[in-house]
């Protein structure tokens, strides 16, 4: 990207609909959240739901011997997670939230500014689990590898869409602890779909097993 379009991310209209979205966060502070996102948030530290969900898909895969779906999978996280890497955060690389309201540049003389970047850095400073002076907010690998998983766990197994929410509130757990903006969850989102969607009309896991045999 060329310098003047990180202005979209700096002071354009996204950075003042993720700003607004963050004053909503502020909002929903509360003692009972931070416990539960913070576990839900780093899921790579704190499976909890994720592991009980890896094996009853991988068990549901071997036992109806689809083990394509174990090949899809393993791709699935890869474009996943190097679509959002190599695609976004080393092409934009835009401020965390927290590391936003912490700059300089930020600390503003106007008093409601002054007071909501004030307050931001009073609650995402409890949160850890995160490069806090990173620039790689967008978008959140987290959100797109998770739902992403959860698409796949939700086709192997039959079940109900209702599936995919605890992966779901992983993306929103990166927002609420202020690792992302709502704008870089929701673009992961789209891009977990969109990796999800392309694996699954590739079927590279059949491909590959029809090679092999």
């Amino acid at each position: 990207m060329k310098q003047k379009d990180y202005a979209l991310f700096e002071t354009g209209w996204l950075q003042r609909f993720d700003q607004k979205a963050t004053r909503v966060r502020l909002w929903l502070d509360h003692p009972l959240l931070d416990v539960f996102f913070k576990y839900v948030s780093n899921p790579d530290r704190y499976p909890l739901f994720f592991i009980p969900a890896l094996i009853l898909m991988v068990g549901f895969a071997v036992v109806t011997h689809r083990y394509a779906t174990l090949i899809n999978g393993i791709l699935l996280i890869v474009v996943s997670d190097q679509s959002a890497s190599l695609l976004l955060k080393k092409r934009i690389r835009r401020y965390r939230p927290g590391s936003w309201y912490l700059g300089r540049q930020h600390t503003v003389t106007e008093d409601r500014a002054h007071r909501v970047g004030h307050r931001a850095r009073e609650i995402f400073d409890k949160f850890e689990g995160y490069e806090r002076n990173s620039h790689s907010a967008m978008c959140s690998s987290h959100a797109s590898n998770f739902l992403a998983l959860g698409l796949l766990v939700q086709q192997t197994t039959g079940l109900d869409y209702w599936i995919l929410a605890p992966f779901m509130l992983v993306g929103v757990g990166r927002w609420y602890i202020g690792a992302h903006w709502l704008s870089d969850v929701l673009t992961g989102w789209a891009l977990g779909l969109s990796a999800f969607l392309i694996v699954q009309f590739l079927d590279l896991g059949q491909w590959l097993l029809a090679l092999l045999s």
